[in-house]
């Protein structure tokens, strides 16, 4: 009986083959050769199986750009002062790290990233420096401004790993990225500085700031955490 079974379904299988074949799906008889192990027109199966390549590579492409939830947790924001969650807060808004990018990090070091572009881009301070445009050397400079500050340092002892962190870690997963997202990070920080409506109320294009009548540490983690966990 179980042979019967399944010698019917390879004869439908078959029979879905060579529809196939008829009516020029190069797809569909692609997949319908590798599973029967059988092939009657080479350049139709050639066609449809390097559409089904193309396929899955563009599937496996916009896989890796998801953004993978940080993970960042509240108590790990809880170790960090007001003033460093505000320069988080101001550089969110003023960084744009790919997604790609994200996937590599730890928590606190996207942290470290946007903490350092909200106190170096204040003001536009940034384009005036001497901050390196090289992609490596510009994180570097990011995280000597960031790490410098001991809640930071406190964070990165403190906060749950998504990878290794002991020295050249990071740089061999950065080294990964590919030119284009590179780019987009450098790009992104020497954009001009975004002000708050705290800063320019007037401004269009200034960004909300939910302390603008207080100095909350808790309005800023909560914020920060939503964002960047993707909530």
């Amino acid at each position: 009986m179980t042979d019967l079974v399944v010698t019917d379904e390879f004869e439908i299988l078959v029979d879905q083959r060579l529809e196939a074949l008829a009516g020029g799906n190069a797809v569909k008889y692609a997949e319908l050769c590798d599973e029967t192990g059988v092939i009657e027109d080479e350049s139709l199966y050639q066609l449809g199986h390097a559409e089904l390549i193309f396929q899955r590579r563009k599937q496996e492409l916009l896989i890796a750009e998801e953004r993978i939830p940080l993970g960042i947790r509240q108590k790990d924001l809880s170790l960090l002062s007001y003033p460093t969650l505000e320069s988080v807060f101001y550089g969110i808004h003023n960084i744009e790290i790919p997604n790609e990018m994200l996937n590599t990090l730890n928590p606190d070091e996207a942290i470290a990233k946007y903490c350092a572009a909200g106190l170096l881009k204040r003001g536009n301070r940034h384009l005036s420096s001497e901050i390196p445009r090289r992609f490596l050397d510009l994180v570097s400079a990011l995280d000597r401004e960031a790490y410098s500050r001991m809640d930071i340092c406190d964070m990165r002892k403190q906060s749950k790993k998504r990878f290794p962190d002991t020295s050249g870690e990071q740089r061999k997963r950065l080294l990964t990225l590919d030119f284009n997202v590179r780019s987009q990070f450098v790009n992104s920080f020497f954009a001009g500085y975004r002000p708050s409506n705290r800063e320019e109320s007037n401004n269009p294009c200034a960004f909300y700031d939910p302390n603008i009548d207080g100095r909350s540490k808790s309005v800023y983690a909560r914020d920060i955490a939503r964002i960047l966990n993707g909530k």
